[in-house]
């Protein structure tokens, strides 16, 4: 009897340990998530900001540049058809 006590008592013990490697795998798993996805929008910024730096290293306009020269154009042709 004092064997099947002692079974029940390692198998509980040995559930409990199992349980909670499991859930610390688990924790550490959703970090890794987390800090993953962290990295992927640190990333991204820092390759917009590169790609930004080096158009206007290059005096290429970017998507606001153009915006306002349709603005700017777009205001212009009114004025004009406003004296015609």
């Amino acid at each position: 009897m004092a064997s099947v006590v002692k079974q029940a008592v390692y198998f509980g013990l040995g559930a409990v340990s199992f349980t909670k490697e499991k859930l610390k795998n688990w924790v550490d798993d959703n970090q890794i998530l987390e800090r993953g996805e962290r990295e992927k929008e640190e990333m991204r910024r820092f390759i917009k900001d590169s790609i930004q730096s080096s158009f206007s290293k290059l005096n290429i306009p970017q998507q606001s540049d153009i915006h306002r020269l349709e603005q700017r154009i777009a205001k212009l042709e009114e004025l004009l058809a406003q004296k015609q």
